[in-house]
C-alpha cells in the first residue's frame, strides 16, 4: 500500500472536509475554524486515500468518506476533553478551556450531526451499515474506558475490548469503507477491514504507553 497522500490529495481532502463542516451559524464557524487549524495527523483520512489508491478507485466519494470519518473522530475527542477535563490538546487549548463545556458539547454534537447529514452523500445502504457499525463499537468503548476509569482496575481482556471499540473500531470503518467504495472483490474489503482493525490496535497501544512512561 502507498505509504503516503500527496499535497494535492491533502488540500482536496482539507477543502471537501472544511465546507462539509461550516455551517450558517458564527459561533460554530468560529469554533470549527479553531479546530481546523489545529489540522492534526489526519491519520483516518490518510489510510482511506490510500487504501484506495492501492486498489486503483480513488474517486471523489473517497474524499466524502474520508472528510466523514474525520468528523465522527473529532467529535470523539472534543466529547473526550470534556470527559478528561483537558486543557491542551496538541498543544492548543480545548474548546472545553475557551469556550467552556456546554458549548463544545453542543459543539461536538453539532459535528457529529454533520457526519450523519454527511454519509446521505455516499448513498449506499452498505457504507451507512459500516459507519453506523463503527458509531456504536466509538459509543461503547468511550463507556467502558470512562467506567474503567472511575474502578481503576482493568482486566487485561476488557483492555483489548476497549481499545478495540473506542480506537480500532473507526480504523476498521476507514478501511473498509474505502476498499468497498474502491473495489468489487469481497476479500479486498475484508482484508482492509481486517488491516484497520490491528492497526487500530497497535496505534492505541503504542500511544497508551507512550503515555505511561
Amino acid at each position: 500500500m502507498t505509504s503516503y497522500i500527496t499535497k494535492e490529495e491533502l488540500s482536496r481532502f482539507r477543502e471537501q472536509y472544511e465546507l462539509l463542516m461550516l455551517s450558517d451559524v458564527r459561533l460554530i464557524d468560529t469554533i470549527v475554524r479553531y479546530l481546523c487549524r489545529k489540522k492534526g495527523k489526519f491519520l483516518r483520512p490518510s489510510l482511506i486515500i490510500n487504501v484506495a489508491k492501492s486498489l486503483n478507485g480513488l474517486n471523489s466519494k473517497i474524499y466524502i468518506g474520508a472528510s466523514l470519518i474525520e468528523m465522527i473522530h473529532l467529535a470523539t475527542l472534543v466529547h473526550d476533553d470534556i470527559v478528561d477535563e483537558s486543557d491542551l490538546r496538541r498543544g492548543w487549548p480545548t474548546i472545553s478551556r475557551i469556550w467552556k463545556n456546554k458549548i463544545s458539547l453542543l459543539v461536538g454534537d453539532y459535528i457529529f450531526s454533520k457526519s450523519l447529514s454527511t454519509v446521505i452523500k455516499l448513498d449506499d445502504l452498505e457504507l451507512i451499515k459500516i459507519i453506523s457499525k463503527a458509531a456504536d463499537s466509538l459509543s461503547k468503548g468511550e463507556l467502558m474506558q470512562f467506567q474503567g476509569s472511575k474502578k481503576r482496575d482493568m482486566s487485561e481482556e476488557m483492555y483489548y475490548k476497549m481499545i478495540k471499540d473506542k480506537t480500532a473500531s473507526l480504523f476498521s470503518a476507514a478501511c473498509e469503507l474505502s476498499a468497498k467504495i474502491s473495489s468489487q472483490k469481497s476479500k479486498d474489503v475484508q482484508n482492509f477491514k481486517k488491516f484497520g482493525e490491528s492497526f487500530g490496535m497497535a496505534y492505541q497501544i503504542k500511544d497508551d504507553i507512550d503515555d505511561v512512561v
